[in-house]
């Protein structure tokens, strides 16, 4: 239970966190071309996930800061950054896996790319290295797109390997917060040229809820971090981030009006005064437009939707409420811990899909065989029973997945991809738990 005494330290650090944020927010304000650097989000990308002590080794580019980092609330626009990133020619071979997100095909086809793909293994639900290779062979390729969806990276550094040996690119996308060891290690390694990494949620949405009296919250959102390894070739293309200032540079204003009307009902003292006299000073325009504070509280609700289609700033990384790792030591003894429980959680449940084997129809269900000892996010198996496992794994508390969205481009070459077919429609996914799995 909270004491009086610390309920009030608690008010007064809200109190001062929104002092230095009005501050911050105006600061910014009057240093337009210092809003996309970067440079706060490699920072909080350096702490969050590039984390020696867990065998990660740098490559070359991230090591000499030649690199550009990104952070976005919609995914598609992240990978659609990415993608302009590698400044590539329309009509070009782009191998893609047949799981990728279909709304990310799209983009794919709508810039005017070749789709390749051909069909995976059903054991890891992933490229075998000597099939890619022969796809190689026959198809010239410059860039090759590759979601993990179990966790494990043994094939995809076998294909990194060969990416390059030949010099072709590679896009990782890992669409799933909790990550692997083998993750870890696998976004900061020689040959990656771009990645996408989904995390979350964000600590942006609570900052505005708490200086808007409206009863209606702004959900939390996870958003996507993402970096691209500049080369002398491609060392620059950031147009989009012109855009993405100008749909925040509006909406900070919003903000700041909004804090200092937050802050004069608790701080009546010189530096609200200073706060408010420059920021009069500083918007030298209208002040009708910033007078009505529930006028100004809609804007800020209408933007909200607006600049989640846009890059955030590097003020968002500034914030006082920004959550960076407080004791990386302890966050890699915990992580060792669970990936340990995770690794025999994922033999437990292979131990007990194949003892259910007989329980099931004859010719309904399929274990692939125990692929890696290795630390899965998820473990799959294969049933033409999908209602009956639903009901099972949903009584059980289990987070699962059924099948896999396909782009119409993959549908209808679903002849040609066995294995691929056969998983979309019923493959079973189970997250694996990092507790202790009784079952």
């Amino acid at each position: 239970m909270i004491n009086n005494s610390n309920k009030s330290l608690l008010i007064k650090q809200k109190q001062d966190n929104l002092v230095k944020l009005s501050k911050l927010i105006f600061n910014t304000l009057l240093k337009p071309t210092r809003w996309y650097t970067g440079a706060t989000i490699k920072s909080w990308i350096r702490t969050n996930l590039f984390l020696p002590d867990l065998g990660q080794s740098l490559n070359s580019n991230l090591q000499t800061n030649r690199w550009s980092a990104y952070c976005h609330f919609n995914l598609n626009v992240s990978f659609a950054n990415l993608i302009d990133k590698f400044n590539l020619n329309s009509n070009i071979n782009i191998l893609i896996h047949p799981f990728l997100d279909p709304n990310l095909a799209q983009i794919l086809i709508t810039k005017h790319f070749k789709l390749g793909f051909f069909d995976i293994s059903k054991d890891n639900l992933n490229y075998k290295a000597e099939d890619f290779i022969n796809y190689l062979q026959n198809n010239l390729t410059e860039l090759v797109i590759l979601p993990i969806f179990n966790g494990l990276a043994k094939d995809v550094e076998n294909i990194l390997k060969i990416c390059q040996e030949r010099q072709i690119k590679l896009l990782l996308y890992i669409p799933e917060m909790d990550m692997t060891s083998d993750l870890y290690r696998l976004i900061c390694m020689e040959g990656v040229s771009a990645v996408i990494i989904k995390t979350g949620p964000s600590w942006f949405p609570p900052i505005i809820n708490q200086i808007t009296k409206s009863e209606t919250v702004i959900e939390n959102e996870d958003w996507y971090f993402s970096w691209f390894l500049e080369d002398r070739i491609n060392s620059s293309n950031e147009a989009h981030l012109e855009s993405s200032q100008a749909a925040y540079a509006d909406f900070l204003e919003q903000i700041h009006f909004l804090l200092i009307q937050k802050i004069k009902k608790f701080k009546w003292t010189e530096m609200f005064v200073e706060l408010f006299v420059k920021y009069v000073a500083y918007k030298n325009k209208d002040k009708s437009n910033f007078i009505n504070l529930d006028e100004t509280e809609k804007k800020v609700w209408n933007n909200w939707l607006n600049i989640q289609k846009f890059a955030l700033p590097d003020i968002v990384f500034e914030v006082p409420q920004a959550q960076t790792m407080p004791n990386q030591n302890r966050f890699v003894e915990n992580k060792i811990f669970q990936w340990s429980q995770m690794q025999l959680n994922s033999k437990k449940l292979y131990n007990f899909l194949i003892n259910q084997i007989d329980s099931q129809p004859e010719g309904t269900m399929e274990v692939p065989v125990f692929y890696l000892d290795q630390v899965y996010q998820y473990y799959h198996f294969f049933s033409l029973e999908t209602e009956h496992w639903n009901n099972f794994f949903k009584s059980r508390g289990f987070v699962f997945k059924i099948g896999f969205e396909l782009h119409s481009i993959i549908e209808a070459s679903l002849t040609a991809l066995p294995n691929t077919s056969l998983a979309s429609k019923f493959c079973v996914q189970l997250k694996v738990p990092q507790r202790d799995l009784y079952i």
